[in-house]
């Protein structure tokens, strides 16, 4: 079989919401982009389909920063057409007995009742001590949540609550979680380097910050975005490779120089890396062995989704937000989405979607995970009219004590990096867009992209 063979500026390999976005950006700064990903779909993780007449998006989200920051910026400079976002409203803590909103500052940490007040005043010690240690050193300690907590004598429910923030926050338990995540990934300190005055700032956090506040959700599905984004690329500057496995990545000199596929050469100038970091020395004999050796530290987690679609409204969802449940079972993170549209249910139902963190077998976990939702929700599944299961890897790097995160311009000329597994900063969307921007700049500073209007990262 003869192979095709293309000529592009840049080719991007993954079509995730880091590659589309690093797409968008290039083709508006007048680059020709060949995209190619491996599956029949755009958007990764960050699409929404249809299942029996409700909108499911993949995963449950949530957008930070959603009128600064760096998505913001990429879609204030990009965008033909801007998604619209929904106030996200508040979190919830759910236990047994009640919903009660996440505590923020320290009068709410005072009057929230489902914590011992010895607990709730270790808790608040410990907070401010890591805003004031982080915020002073700027250094990310390897010091694991565990091993900050473990020499008090936290009751077995805070220990819970505890363990399942980091779960959520990095997709690991508290004893792999680094301490200042937590500080860090719940908004207390800013993800940017900032100046020690500014520590006065951080530490005013704890008295009036509202980590919902700044958090949205996209109307109609966080598909929007992304069909919002393909739109705004220009067609005549790009060509989607789909169902095309990259199997090479060209060097020449250390120069990355195209790419080859089973049905494919392509060569191009510029060569963008956005799939899984982990797997990036298996398409190349040129990256150093010490750079090789740490992207094996590379973690990831998987995801379970659940998503119920309801006959009709239940009282446990009756607000605007989002919710953790800690007390037994599996931690999940649950958000009932149709509360912001009603167009992602059919009349009159509901959607709900929760989703857990996978630990040990997948098939076993699923089985504890629907038996966590029924126990804390008794009698919904007689209220039941759709079931869909989601796996997916929400964060292509997990954020733990020893892991790494490689630079966006890689060891190989011409070859840049994107993705969240290259950029802890934030979550999700947003922590893609860090990336982006990130390996943006770098261009500019090898005159990949001739404008120097560089874009700040808030």
């Amino acid at each position: 079989m003869v192979k095709k063979q293309l000529k592009s500026d840049v080719i991007i390999i993954g079509a995730g919401i880091s590659g589309l976005l690093t797409a968008l950006a290039l083709t508006k700064e007048g680059k020709k982009v060949i995209i190619i990903e491996k599956s029949k779909i755009l958007g990764g993780n960050a699409r929404s389909y249809d299942i029996s007449g409700f909108r499911v998006d993949t995963g449950v989200h949530a957008i930070t920063s959603t009128n600064e920051g760096p998505l913001f910026e990429l879609v204030e400079k990009y965008f033909d057409k801007k998604p619209k976002y929904l106030p996200h409203g508040e979190y919830y803590i759910r236990t047994k007995d009640k919903l009660v909103q996440m505590p923020w500052t320290i009068n709410e940490w005072r009057k929230i009742d489902i914590f011992p007040q010895k607990d709730k005043l270790i808790m608040l010690g410990l907070l401010t001590k890591n805003i004031v240690k982080t915020t002073i050193t700027k250094k990310e300690s390897k010091e694991s949540v565990y091993d900050v907590i473990k020499i008090y004598s936290l009751t077995d429910n805070s220990m819970r609550f505890i363990d399942m923030l980091c779960y959520l926050l990095t997709g690991e338990s508290m004893r792999e979680t680094p301490a200042w995540r937590i500080t860090k990934g719940a908004g207390y300190i800013s993800e940017n380097k900032i100046k020690k005055i500014e520590m006065l700032y951080m530490i005013k956090n704890l008295f009036r910050f509202n980590g919902s506040t700044v958090q949205g959700y996209p109307k109609g599905g966080i598909g929007t975005i992304t069909n919002a984004l393909i739109k705004s690329i220009p067609i005549d500057k790009i060509q989607y490779l789909l169902e095309e496995q990259v199997t090479e990545i060209i060097t020449k000199n250390n120069k990355a120089i195209g790419v080859e596929t089973e049905i494919g050469t392509y060569k191009a100038n510029t060569i963008v890396y956005s799939g899984f970091m982990k797997d990036l020395p298996n398409l190349t004999d040129s990256l150093p062995q010490d750079f090789k050796n740490k992207l094996k530290k590379i973690k990831q987690t998987e995801s379970l989704t659940i998503w119920l679609g309801l006959k009709k409204p239940l009282h446990w969802f009756n607000y605007k937000g989002s919710e953790m449940w800690y007390e037994d079972g599996e931690y999940f993170w649950a958000m009932p989405v149709s509360n912001y549209d009603l167009d992602l249910a059919p009349g009159g139902m509901q959607l709900v979607g929760f989703t857990f963190i996978i630990k040990g077998d997948k098939k076993e976990f699923e089985k504890k995970a629907e038996k966590t939702i029924y126990k804390t929700f008794p009698g919904i599944e007689k209220q039941m009219a759709m079931k869909h299961i989601q796996i997916t890897i929400p964060e292509k790097a997990a954020i733990t004590k020893d892991t790494f995160f490689p630079n966006p311009k890689s060891p190989i000329d011409n070859l840049y990096l994107v993705g969240t597994d290259t950029d802890y900063r934030s979550m999700g969307l947003t922590r893609a867009a860090y990336s982006v921007i990130e390996a943006l700049n770098y261009m500019r500073q090898d005159n990949v992209i001739t404008n120097d209007d560089k874009i700040n990262e808030k």
